[in-house]
C-alpha cells in the first residue's frame, strides 16, 4: 500500500511511531528555520557537496567553479510523484552558501513540494513570492564557488548527521522536518496514523474541558 498517496501525519506522530517501533529519528531541521512552515511531504532528491580539492599535480589546471557545481541544478526536472529538494554536505555550510535566489526560484518552479539545505542560502528579496518550505541554517551573502563543489547527485547526502537515501520520505511541518529510510514508510506511516486518531480523541475531549490526567490513564497515551 502506498500510503504516501493517502494521508500524511505530523513529525511529532511520525517521531512517536519510529519511537515505538525503535528506529532512529533523523530529525533533519535541528537548528534550521524556514520563513514558511506549512506542512509538506515528498521523496528526497539529493544532492551532495563537498569541499575543493587540489589536484594531484598541483600545476595542472582544475575544473572551472561552474564545472564543480553544476549538478546541483543540472538534474532538475518535474516528477510524477511530491518531490522534495535536499541539499546536503559532512558539515552544515554556515561560512558559505549552498543554495541562493536563483537557483531556489528555479526548483520551487519545477514542482518540488520543499527544500532543505543543510547550510546557508541568500538573497532574501528573492523569495518573497516562493510558496514551498525552505527548511535551512540563515542567510549569508559569501556564495560556494571556489570553495565547495557538488560530489555527486541522486546517490545520498548527509543533512544533520543523517544520511538521507535518495527516495527517503520527507515529511515537514510547523514543528522542523524528519526523513524516513524508505524501507520503513509503510510500517511507520501507518503506526504514525493510529497515534494521531488517538491523540485527535483526547484533544477534543481536553478542548470540552475534559481531564488530561484521566484520559491520559485511561488511553495509556499522551
Amino acid at each position: 500500500m502506498n500510503l504516501i498517496d493517502k494521508e500524511i501525519p505530523s513529525t511529532s506522530n511520525i517521531s512517536d511511531a519510529l519511537d515505538k517501533l525503535g528506529i532512529p529519528c533523523k530529525w533533519l531541521s535541528k537548528n534550521m528555520s524556514s520563513m514558511n512552515r506549512e506542512a509538506f511531504y515528498g521523496y528526497a532528491d539529493t544532492v551532495m557537496w563537498g569541499p575543493t580539492r587540489k589536484t594531484n599535480n598541483i600545476q595542472d589546471a582544475g575544473l572551472s567553479t561552474w564545472e564543480e557545481i553544476k549538478g546541483f541544478i543540472e538534474f532538475i526536472k518535474p516528477h510524477e510523484t511530491k518531490t522534495v529538494y535536499v541539499a546536503g554536505c559532512l558539515e552544515p555550510s554556515v561560512n558559505y552558501v549552498l543554495l541562493g535566489g536563483m537557483s531556489i526560484n528555479y526548483i520551487s518552479q519545477s514542482g518540488y513540494t520543499g527544500i532543505i539545505s543543510n547550510g546557508l542560502i541568500r538573497d532574501y528579496e528573492d523569495l518573497q513570492q516562493i510558496n514551498i518550505p525552505v527548511w535551512n541554517y540563515g542567510f549569508g551573502v559569501m556564495d560556494s564557488q571556489g570553495c565547495m563543489k557538488v560530489d555527486s547527485v541522486g546517490q545520498g547526502c548527509i543533512v544533520n548527521n543523517h544520511f538521507v537515501n535518495q527516495g527517503d520520505l520527507i515529511i515537514g511541518d510547523g514543528s522542523g522536518v524528519i526523513s524516513v529510510d524508505r524501507q520503513y514508510i509503510d510500517q511507520v506511516i501507518k503506526l504514525a496514523l493510529e497515534i494521531n486518531k488517538i491523540e485527535e480523541s483526547i484533544l477534543s475531549q481536553v478542548r470540552s474541558g475534559a481531564n488530561l490526567y484521566q484520559l491520559v490513564n485511561n488511553k495509556g497515551h499522551i
